[in-house]
């Protein structure tokens, strides 16, 4: 009988502890909301902060050919780094595309393809891309140089960088258009 009574506070201990998380999980989302920036400190509001360049990394673009990183600085940048396989990633891509559409000129978007040589290949990902009208520019990161220099380790992932290439600001995991367009006003005030 004994044994039947601590089985039972065990799983109800566990069901509470579910549903706390659950519940405090709603709260803090409702509160909070999807926006999930993580802003560098800014260098002009304490002088003592030390600002992060992005190293120079080649991939190459939409025909193959091989393009380094610092040949695109000049404008902001949103990088944001993908695969085929991620459906995190395909479901963001339609935002990406819609903010393009606006502010493509004034802002360089560099959609990463991280090519990994087995989950991930040329093939497939210009196979989905082929799928679709995006218009913005994609890179495919077939040596994982760029994927190695902003540490990815989980997709999707989106990197706001000034037009010096000094980061800004990342977003942590799949995006919607809202936060696209708080990236893309933090990037114009600067």
């Amino acid at each position: 009988m004994k044994d039947k009574a601590k089985w039972l506070f065990m799983v109800l201990l566990l069901v509470a502890l579910l549903f706390g998380a659950t519940e405090g999980y709603k709260i803090l989302t409702s509160r909070y909301g999807a926006l999930n920036f993580q802003e560098t400190q800014d260098p002009e509001e304490d002088p003592e902060v030390e600002r992060f360049e992005v190293p120079n990394f080649t991939l190459l673009d939409a025909e193959e050919e091989l393009i380094e990183f610092q040949d695109l600085l000049g404008r902001p940048m949103i990088i944001n780094f993908w695969a085929s396989w991620c459906p995190f990633c395909l479901e963001e891509m339609p935002y990406f595309e819609t903010v393009y559409q606006e502010y493509g000129e004034e802002i360089q978007f560099m959609m990463i393809d991280s090519i990994d040589g087995s989950r991930e290949t040329l093939a497939k990902g210009k196979e989905y891309l082929a799928k679709f009208d995006y218009t913005f520019p994609v890179f495919f990161d077939t040596e994982l140089d760029a994927t190695m220099a902003f540490g990815i380790q989980a997709y999707p992932a989106t990197f706001l960088v000034d037009q010096e290439g000094y980061f800004v600001a990342w977003i942590n995991g799949m995006t919607d258009e809202k936060t696209l367009r708080l990236a893309v006003d933090m990037l114009l005030d600067k």
